[in-house]
């Protein structure tokens, strides 16, 4: 393998955990109850790599599965800063999650 091709396995790899991530939080929240909480998360590039999240809302995926999702597109720093002050609840990290890890916030990577 060269370094480009063990770098777009990386990509898909982190973009597969992401909607299954997101996927799993429908099934826990219908098994609470019949009510829907919205989950406000981003993307953070309008690339193709960001193509499953978009093609599961289009074609309602998401709702079908009980989960209301509002996705936008926030960068990746500025995501992390929002999932910090409780306005958004999930997001696509870069290495800025790493640091607020490592100066204490509670979050996960």
């Amino acid at each position: 393998m060269t370094g480009g091709r063990r770098g777009q396995w990386g990509r898909r790899t982190v973009a597969v955990a992401w909607i299954a991530l997101v996927c799993w939080a429908g099934v826990v929240s219908n098994a609470q109850g019949a009510e829907t909480e919205t989950l406000r998360a981003n993307y953070s590039s309008p690339s193709g790599l960001m193509a499953p999240l978009w093609l599961a809302q289009d074609k309602g995926l998401f709702v079908r599965y009980g989960l209301a999702v509002d996705l936008k597109y926030i960068a990746s720093g500025t995501a992390t800063q929002a999932l910090l002050s409780g306005s958004l609840d999930i997001v696509n990290p870069g290495g800025e999650i790493l640091e607020a890890r490592l100066n204490g916030e509670k979050v996960v990577y």
